[in-house]
């Protein structure tokens, strides 16, 4: 490289080191066995398995959930392959419980959709009749939204 300065010339020599690094191996989870359909995963269903990139790492996230379809031995075990279980069926009966400002409300709902854990759903009151939107807290359990202030 050179510069101008002035009438004179200087020259800079300089030398660059480039270090590159490979990013280790990461571990992933994969199908321990041959595994089915529908079932709801277990400790013993999962295995690590290093490079396994876009699969989750940590058994906790995959333990409990559905698995969505048929999965062979080895095959990693991606968080597009799985659902959380259902928790209310459509039609079901439900416990829907409104909390706020010192106050509790529970009453009983019939489910007009599905959903898993923290899905939000619609309800009908079986009292009154009237609509309502839910949070899934628990099987058979749901909370209100807070725009749903005239429950029941």
């Amino acid at each position: 490289m050179s510069l101008a300065k002035g009438d004179a010339m200087i020259r800079i020599l300089a030398t660059a080191v480039f270090t590159t690094f490979a990013a280790p191996a990461s571990a992933g989870l994969v199908a321990a066995r041959d595994l089915q359909a529908g079932i709801l995963l277990a400790a013993a269903d999962v295995r690590d398995h290093p490079g396994q990139n876009g699969s989750p790492d940590d058994p906790a996230e995959l333990i409990g959930l559905r698995l969505l379809r048929a999965v062979a031995a080895g095959t990693p075990l991606r968080l597009s392959l799985v659902s959380a279980p259902l928790l209310v069926r459509r039609g079901d009966r439900v416990a829907v419980v409104a909390d706020g400002g010192g106050f509790r409300i529970e009453a009983s709902a019939e489910a007009l959709e599905a959903g898993g854990r923290d899905a939000v759903i619609r309800l009908r009151s079986l009292s009154s009749g009237r609509l309502v939107t839910g949070r899934i807290a628990a099987p058979g359990l749901v909370t209100t939204l807070k725009s749903s202030a005239s429950w029941p």
